[in-house]
């Protein structure tokens, strides 16, 4: 075929299943990486006067901090902040309104929800687990687990794997040596929250198509 020459660009979440001669053929990789905290907080920000919110940019800090880095969690968060101050009638949030907010929705201030937790507090009673173990003790099915669970509780260096299966990394809620210990918002959701894997659906003001926001 007579081609005009072109740019080809590949993306992919999970490269290990490409065969190398595939990758190969491309002579740029790229590694994208999370948002940082400062950078999603002005996401937040910028979106605040879209749907009628007014929250200060420290505030905005806050919620970013729950967001895993990624952006299309802190249009979901801020959506819930969106039903929060509706319910309310609230105009403007306070820092105070903003930790009940995260604490009624079963989210931690590093960004543990509540299936996170009830892995971890499962995991500390049933240590090594296999994967098939903590879905039946969790009920959580394993393609959850493994693809929106443990790698973020790896990445917050509270859980690892071994050859005799998961185990907790630094103990159970944290301690001074761990990378990131389990902050006391978290503790105060677990007996209010362990055990309740309920899905809401509602519909968002903010569509994350909207490019504007970033």
């Amino acid at each position: 075929l007579d081609l005009p020459e072109f740019c080809f660009i590949g993306a992919t979440t999970n490269i290990g299943p490409l065969l190398d001669p595939l990758v190969n053929r491309f002579t740029y990789h790229y590694k994208l990486s999370l948002y940082t905290i400062p950078e999603l907080a002005q996401i937040i920000f910028n979106a605040c006067p879209k749907i009628g919110l007014d929250i200060p940019l420290e505030f905005c800090t806050i919620v970013a901090a729950t967001c895993r880095g990624t952006p299309r969690t802190a249009i979901n968060r801020l959506n819930w902040l969106y039903d929060y101050a509706s319910a309310k009638r609230l105009g403007k949030l306070s820092k105070a309104n903003i930790l009940e907010c995260l604490e009624i929705g079963g989210i931690g201030l590093t960004g543990l929800e509540a299936d996170d937790i009830k892995y971890i507090s499962k995991l500390k009673l049933l240590q090594p687990a296999g994967l098939s173990t903590m879905a039946s003790a969790t009920n959580i099915d394993e393609e959850t687990i493994e693809k929106s669970i443990e790698p973020f509780l790896i990445q917050k260096g509270l859980i690892k794997k071994t050859g005799k299966g998961r185990v907790l990394h630094m103990g159970w809620p944290g301690n001074a040596n761990s990378c990131e210990a389990i902050d006391r918002s978290t503790l105060a959701i677990i007996a209010k929250h362990q055990g309740r894997n309920a899905l809401s659906a509602h519909t968002h003001p903010i569509p994350f198509q909207d490019h504007n926001l970033l």
